[in-house]
């Protein structure tokens, strides 16, 4: 049994997608997302110049562009994949796994992430405080991680402003909240952790906090939006059932680091806190490897964050020739 894993925002998309343009399947899918999103997903990309910095675009146009690519690089080079495969999305990815697993429709799905998108970048404009993200990246020594992770949760303590939003792997920690705070906690992180090796700090490049309690106003639009939405857990023949027993669906939840369950209102509970909640990125794969025995995975959709994340954590890429 192998894992899809599918990417999240923040990957270079417009530029990594333009070979594929040429691939019919591709080009459907991405028509068929123009026509929901009324989003030129294709001139954006056609657009973007090997030569040339990439203007920045909108929290609103990230979101469903790589949803758009992500899926049309699944139906094109991963759809026929020997069966069985559970799928891991990685925060916004996790859209891109729920619509790979047939539980949500595809259309559907950019509509959610529409929503989730602009009131994620509404959110950001709301609060009176400068917000970012932090990723703290441990370096040599790696039997050292866990350790690492404690000392991570210890510095962040004294900031209340400050949650955690991912958890990549055992030596990559993501921060998200007050910039005052990460840039005093960015400084002092070195000298906590001066046993365990080189710990790098980076900044990510996003609109603000997001996976933190400063995403709490996105709630209520997101919450309204899922309520309309239909999702196919009784329809769909890839339902799996877990070691427990238990009937799920094959998407691992960022949320609970599980399996989803198949019913539709706990699976709009789950999608709804995954807005303020961290993305246990590191405890799914983990999880996938004791309980499912997966070691082996293919990342699927732009960019190379998903190879990079399934190396440190310690799973076999099966690299697809696109």
């Amino acid at each position: 049994m192998k894992a899809v894993l599918f990417p999240g925002q923040g990957v270079e998309w417009r530029r990594w997608m333009q070979p594929h343009l040429s691939n019919k399947i591709v080009e459907k899918s991405l028509i068929e997302a123009e026509e929901v999103t009324e989003i030129p997903l294709r001139k954006y990309i056609l657009d973007a110049k090997p030569d040339h910095g990439l203007p920045k675009l909108s929290t609103f146009i990230a979101q469903p562009a790589i949803l758009a690519c992500t899926i049309g690089l699944f139906r094109a080079f991963f759809q026929r994949k020997s069966k069985p495969v559970l799928f891991v999305g990685h925060s916004l990815g996790e859209y891109s796994a729920l619509v790979a697993s047939q539980a949500l429709p595809f259309q559907s799905a950019l509509k959610l992430v529409m929503v989730r998108a602009r009131a994620m970048d509404e959110a950001c404009r709301l609060t009176q405080d400068k917000t970012s993200m932090l990723a703290l990246t441990l370096y040599n020594r790696s039997t050292c991680a866990i350790k690492f992770q404690e000392d991570v949760i210890k510095a962040k303590m004294p900031f209340p402003l400050i949650d955690i939003a991912n958890v990549n792997s055992s030596r990559q920690i993501v921060l998200s909240g007050n910039y005052e705070q990460l840039e005093t906690l960015s400084t002092s992180i070195q000298s906590k952790s001066v046993n365990l090796g080189r710990v790098r700090t980076n900044w990510l490049d996003v609109a603000g906090a997001f996976h933190s309690h400063y995403m709490l106003p996105a709630m209520e639009p997101l919450e309204e939006a899922l309520q309309k939405t239909e999702f196919l857990t009784q329809e769909t023949e890839t339902s799996f059932i877990s070691p427990s027993n238990e009937l799920r669906l094959p998407v691992v939840s960022n949320v609970t680091a599980d399996l989803y369950p198949i019913e539709a209102s706990k699976i709009r509970k789950l999608l709804l806190l995954q807005c303020v909640k961290p993305v246990l990125f590191w405890q799914s794969l983990s999880r996938l490897k004791s309980e499912h025995g997966i070691t082996q995975c293919y990342p699927c959709g732009p960019g190379s964050t998903m190879q990079s994340l399934a190396k440190q954590n310690e799973m076999h890429v099966e690299e697809q020739h696109y």
